[in-house]
């Protein structure tokens, strides 16, 4: 195959079939991959090259890594070995990295490691856009970046997002339900949208598309010839089964670096029910201004010690594709925001008044002006106490904590901890928790994780604890149950 520039050869490439597949895809959305040494990166390198040298200046094209480290380490490389000084010339690597290719047409290579990172896109416009390692990546990364694809310039360019990803990571359970679930490999997808109201415009019908071509690493007959063969039976030796299924033949079924395999939504999300009044009731908080905070409620059963996650909170802003953007309300406003709700939770008899609350640390840590977030939080509520004293924050802790109750206990016949069908935030959080690759025995906090940080501070708590005895309508409960709170 030449990839060509107005008829005139330029770089000389033989794709696999399976690349081959991948660069005629006229979907919107092409995801290709699956396994390791799959010839995935070179596919991505490969095709923003096929669609600069085709369009020119036309062409305004970006690749991402979740981090700049991975950026530099591995894509850089390859496009300075592939393309710099043969199509064009590579600039900026130690700060903006941007290939000029000869033509006019221009690729720029970014990292999105915050949520915050999107918003620097917000006035470009691509004509193509690449994810290497899409699973590095939150969904709303993802679909935040589709605002900015579209072609000004030239009506003949159709945009499109390409990735590229093995199974693993943060992200491996929303693509694989975005991509894989239920559907047929090399198979495009066609999704109708209806016509829509904007003002006094009715923008007509629509549609886009979206397809999953697998690579397994058998597919790379190039890399096959050079020690392929060797390199993929060495891994077979030092993986586990299920890693090597992922990793070498490219199974997403299996769910590499789950951090909670125990959790399965028909044993451990059933129906609300009121909480009766003898239950002690807790409230929990991850804080949170720019970013999303939490604010959930537990119940614990006093004879079976079984503890439910009864109501949630969650103060996002939702964006297209999930909300992962704070709502940048006051800690004033949250506080009142928590009373109104606990007033409504006790006057319908959903659950008594809380005895406590536990909420992150840092939220106690004063400023130079001897401030904290704890103290507007905290402000005086009469017979009610303060809201929040400091939670325990080991994440190994919480994690281990976890584990031993999401276990099923013979005595009662369910586990230990049970969570709400209407708590969906943290049901569909926690479902998708991965273990941090560098420290397995926690989770990795690259991903959503807020509602899970607030829940975790809650069940330490009542498992580490003994539940206190006093009613928590007792004079003597304030004092007792709140304690002092911690600066750190």
């Amino acid at each position: 195959m030449r990839i060509l520039d107005r008829g005139k050869p330029l770089l000389e490439y033989e794709p696999s079939a399976k690349q081959y597949l991948g660069h005629n895809a006229d979907a919107d959305e092409v995801f290709f991959g699956g396994a390791l040494f799959g010839g995935k990166s070179f596919w991505l390198l490969m095709h923003l090259a096929k669609h600069c040298l085709q369009w020119g200046g036309d062409a305004e094209t970006i690749m991402f890594r979740r981090t700049y480290d991975e950026l530099k380490r591995s894509v850089l490389v390859d496009v300075k070995r592939l393309f710099h000084g043969v199509v064009g010339q590579l600039k900026g690597v130690e700060s903006q990295p941007v290939f000029e290719w000869d033509n006019g047409a221009v690729t720029y290579f970014r990292h999105l490691q915050e949520w915050t990172d999107v918003e620097k896109h917000d006035s470009a416009q691509y004509t193509l856009i690449a994810f290497d390692e899409l699973t590095h990546f939150d969904e709303a990364q993802y679909v935040y970046l589709f605002q900015r694809l579209r072609s000004p310039r030239n009506p003949d360019i159709k945009p499109q997002i390409i990735s590229a990803s093995n199974p693993r990571g943060v992200g491996h359970k929303w693509v694989y339900d975005r991509f894989i679930k239920g559907r047929e490999e090399n198979t495009i997808y066609r999704f109708q949208v209806p016509p829509i109201r904007v003002g006094n415009v009715t923008l007509p019908a629509n549609e886009y598309s979206r397809v999953y071509i697998p690579s397994v690493s058998t597919d790379n007959k190039a890399g096959m010839k050079a020690d392929g063969a060797n390199y993929l039976a060495r891994m077979s030796m030092n993986m586990a089964p299920e890693e090597f299924d992922a990793l070498v033949r490219g199974d997403w079924t299996v769910f590499m670096g789950r951090a909670f395999s125990e959790w399965d939504t028909k044993v451990h999300v059933v129906e609300p029910f009121k909480i009766p009044a003898g239950w002690k009731v807790i409230r929990t908080m991850d804080w949170g201004y720019a970013a999303p905070f939490a604010i959930n409620w537990l119940a614990q059963d006093p004879r079976t010690k079984t503890i439910y996650l009864v109501a949630e909170w969650y103060g996002a802003r939702r964006g297209p594709g999930g909300g992962v953007k704070g709502l940048e309300m006051s800690p004033a406003e949250v506080r009142q925001g928590i009373l109104d709700r606990e007033r409504a939770f006790v006057d319908t008899g959903e659950f008594p008044r809380p005895w406590y609350g536990k909420a992150d640390p840092a939220i106690f840590k004063q400023d130079q002006m001897g401030k904290c977030v704890a103290d507007d939080l905290n402000q005086s509520l009469g017979s009610g106490g303060m809201l929040f004293t400091a939670a325990e924050n080991n994440r190994v802790l919480g994690v281990t904590t976890f584990h031993g109750l999401l276990r099923m206990d013979p005595a009662i016949g369910h586990p230990g901890f049970v969570s709400f069908k209407r708590c969906q935030e943290f049901n569909s959080q926690f479902a998708k928790l991965v273990s941090d690759p560098k420290k397995t025995e926690d989770v990795d906090t690259k991903q959503a994780d807020h509602a899970y940080d607030a829940v975790r501070y809650g069940v330490v708590d009542l498992v580490q604890t003994r539940a206190n005895q006093l009613r928590p309508d007792s004079p003597f409960a304030t004092r007792s149950s709140y304690g002092m709170p911690v600066a750190v």
